[in-house]
């Protein structure tokens, strides 16, 4: 009521803790962009998609570990998944410690927009899926990989990942766990002095809303509706497909490369 009505602001039933700049600050390591750092087992490439402008994409490469640490080793933006494969899916990326160079295990892109686009590029490029955020409860599980049970692309294999769950961890990297952690997220030194990145990454919140059933329903939405969260989206689907990696202990069954 307070601060509804005496105040005039909108009620949030969760605030994040921290501005961008804090956030930046808090989970900064002085690893350079595009190095993997030493305690990192393996590289997941994750790609969000936008028809804004004709069409573009924003990605994260991260490292993880088998605790569910990520580190994000490097970030950035494209006109097509095309423009991606060599330079950015299968590049190798040097790791500290004189280690080998690290290739990413397994990338996906999200298909909510030019699906048969993504679906083609999924299918005919090796460790590549297919994923999108689900606007419903997955019974519980953090995500689900299976093919489409109906329509146009019925039979197509989609990694479908649990909003709410992705979102409420992310946030939580961001908020409480300490960098290094268990379960926890840190930034390339580029990345955590990066503003519009950081604000992005920080553009979520929880609120009251009505879901697709229209039931009343604490929902993650945008903190701010008219700027981006591209970057955030990758980088909770770098987070579930590295989550699937470890439970599969190895890359989880997927359809090979093929001619469309």
């Amino acid at each position: 009521q307070w601060v509804n009505e005496d105040k005039g602001e909108t009620w949030e039933a969760k605030r994040s803790k921290t501005t961008p700049e804090k956030v930046g600050e808090r989970l900064r390591t002085d690893v350079p962009r595009g190095i993997v750092p030493a305690a990192a087992k393996f590289m997941t490439i994750t790609i969000d998609r936008q028809a804004a402008d004709g069409g573009f994409v924003k990605w994260a490469a991260l490292a993880h570990d088998a605790d569910d640490r990520s580190w994000l080793v490097d970030y950035g933006q494209a006109s097509t998944l095309d423009a991606l494969w060599d330079s950015v899916i299968r590049k190798q990326y040097p790791q500290t410690g004189a280690r080998s160079p690290m290739v990413p295990l397994l990338s996906a892109a999200d298909s909510g927009w030019d699906t048969k686009t993504t679906y083609d590029f999924c299918n005919t490029h090796e460790r590549m899926m297919p994923c999108r955020g689900a606007n419903h409860d997955l019974g519980g599980m953090p995500y689900k990989i299976g093919p489409v049970e109906s329509g146009e692309y019925e039979g197509q294999i989609l990694f479908t990942v649990g909003t709410d769950f992705w979102e409420t961890d992310l946030q939580a990297c961001l908020d409480e766990r300490t960098p290094g952690g268990r379960g926890s997220l840190s930034l390339c030194a580029d990345a955590a002095r990066d503003i519009e990145f950081l604000q992005e990454l920080c553009n979520a919140t929880i609120s009251d809303r009505m879901d697709s059933r229209g039931n009343a329903k604490l929902l993650w939405i945008k903190k701010e509706e008219n700027n981006p969260n591209d970057w955030r989206d990758a980088i909770r689907y770098g987070r579930a497909i590295a989550h699937l990696i470890v439970a599969s202990d190895g890359i989880p069954d997927t359809p090979p490369a093929r001619d469309v």
